[in-house]
């Protein structure tokens, strides 16, 4: 068994009513801080493995980097992770990005 899943008991439930307690194997989770540019920025619980693979990737998706090479430094000390930007994403607002196609 690895380190993420911990086995326990449980009280499983059935449909015909009828319950029993059992052993089980349940996944670890454990919160995590992600600190952005020296600001606490957003909390989050995930099962701890490969934590700077989801804080790059939750970085990503939201937009907040382009590529790794935006990240000056990424550090994660127990449940906190923090993230130095190079430079902060540059936001396209909605009327620059669709400039030239105004309806009239």
């Amino acid at each position: 068994m690895n380190d993420f899943v911990i086995r326990r008991k449980i009280r499983r439930s059935y449909a015909t009513g009828n319950s029993e307690e059992v052993e089980d194997d349940i996944v670890k989770e454990s919160r995590l801080l992600i600190r952005l540019d020296g600001k606490d920025f957003i909390q989050a619980v995930l099962t701890p493995s490969q934590v700077e693979e989801f804080v790059v990737g939750f970085l990503r998706t939201r937009g907040l980097i382009q590529t790794l090479n935006d990240i000056a430094r990424l550090d994660v000390a127990g449940e906190i992770a923090s993230v130095m930007r190079i430079s902060p994403p540059r936001r396209v607002s909605a009327w620059t990005r669709g400039a030239g196609n105004h309806r009239k």
